[in-house]
């Protein structure tokens, strides 16, 4: 099987599950919403058209008002043996996430950023989605007012775009990786290869492994003085 970084089973099973996280996140919003919309808001409140001062409008436009940080990102660094890894990165992590490191320089964990790398990305995604939701609780009405909608819905709405942002930065990610090593083999060879060069490649090498080329051999089976009345050959 063919293994680049876009085409292997790791990262392919990777990909499958921010499809299926983008699914399950689109199905939440859309369950989320329509349910809001038809059976609460409609229902409640059949004579206004607006009657509260947060709409479904202004829930779907949360995503807008607050930059989130992407702590996927397609970086690349060259590393040599004094920059191994030890675990001690002198960063405190606020991330729930646990950063195991490797020490044996043979691991493919050797190919990953380090780990104080990781936590300063990771420590920026906290900070920004910190602030997005104190942004929230300050501009939004708290669950105990009453409303139907309150910061949990949008807190809720803005987790759910974000999670499908996270997964779509993912696979986008990927095939920037994969695009980039495309281009620079194809940069390196002066072309892009197609099934016809094999072809040529393969003749080329056979021709110098079975030297002299045998040469295709063919004979018109007839009388003497008469047309052919057959032809072997041998290819």
């Amino acid at each position: 099987d063919t293994k680049t970084p876009r085409r292997n089973e790791a990262v392919q099973k990777a990909l499958d599950f921010a499809a299926q996280l983008r699914q399950w996140c689109q199905g939440i919003e859309g369950s989320f919403f329509g349910h809001l919309q038809q059976h609460l808001l409609r229902k409640h409140n059949p004579i206004y058209r607006n009657p509260h001062t947060f709409t479904i409008g202004h829930l779907l436009g949360v995503n807008e008002q607050y930059s989130i940080f992407n702590p996927i990102l397609p970086l690349m660094e060259e590393s040599g043996p004094s920059d191994r890894d030890d675990g001690s990165n002198g960063v405190e992590s606020k991330s729930i996430i646990e950063l195991q490191c490797s020490n044996d320089i043979n691991d493919e964990h050797k190919t990953l950023l380090n780990s104080k790398d990781i936590s300063k990305l990771l420590n920026e995604h906290v900070r920004t989605l910190e602030g997005a939701f104190s942004g929230i609780e300050e501009s939004w009405p708290s669950e105990s007012s009453g409303g139907i909608l309150s910061s949990s819905e949008a807190v809720l709405s803005l987790l759910g775009n974000h999670l499908r942002e996270l997964s779509a930065q993912y696979t986008e990610t990927m095939s920037y990786i994969e695009s980039m090593m495309e281009n620079q083999l194809i940069a390196a060879i002066g072309k892009r290869l197609t099934p016809n060069d094999l072809d040529k490649f393969v003749k080329f090498h056979n021709a110098k492994l079975l030297c002299p080329m045998p040469q295709p051999f063919s004979h018109a089976i007839r009388r003497p003085g008469h047309y052919p009345v057959g032809l072997l050959s041998i290819e």
